[in-house]
């Protein structure tokens, strides 16, 4: 009989001492790690690619030299022309 009554007391302690609510999930830290890393990486990669747009956009404001004429719809570029 104690020995049951000491099991009984020993699981209602337990069970007090969790808290309300849910049952904790158990954390997957390399899940978390991978994430992390996955944010980190986009936000590089969004930064490099702000970067190479103010690059092209200010090599934009230097003339370029025209590309030669070629022929273009209209001028014989192909069978809808003819």
């Amino acid at each position: 009989m104690i020995g049951i009554r000491r099991t009984v007391k020993d699981a209602a302690l337990a069970a007090l001492s969790r808290g309300p609510g849910r049952p904790a999930v158990e954390r997957n830290y390399e899940l978390e790690a991978a994430r992390d890393e996955i944010a980190a990486l986009t936000e590089a990669v969004k930064a490099q690619a702000i970067e190479l747009a103010v690059v092209r956009g200010k090599a934009g404001w230097v003339a370029r030299p025209t590309a030669p004429a070629g022929p273009g719809r209209g001028e014989g570029a192909g069978p809808q022309d003819r």
